[in-house]
């Protein structure tokens, strides 16, 4: 059987050393002109008439301008009802 959670080889968020050296090669391919370009083309087509483009345009320029919004998850019982809780008391050994 196929063993799940823990630790393993590669496993997780890379390290913040290989996150640098990857910023360092984008920034030594990327010249500042370009990146410009790069940002102003992404916010023409936040303005596209093609809703996809649009649409997509946006929410990366929003998510990377203010945050990307927490997502929330509501939880409850059957019917949006409370969750039933079941509480157990504790065997007490005979003395």
């Amino acid at each position: 059987m196929a063993k799940h959670g823990g630790k393993r080889a590669n496993a997780g968020r890379k390290s913040r050393v290989v996150e640098q050296n990857l910023n360092a090669l984008l920034e030594e391919c990327v010249s500042v002109d370009r990146w410009r370009s790069i940002l102003t083309k992404l916010a023409e087509d936040a303005e596209s008439v093609s809703f996809r483009v649009r649409n997509e345009s946006r929410k990366v320029l929003m998510a990377y301008r203010f945050g990307k919004p927490v997502d929330r998850i509501e939880v409850g019982g059957e019917g949006g009802g409370p969750i039933p809780i079941t509480i157990i008391e504790p065997v007490k050994p005979d003395a």
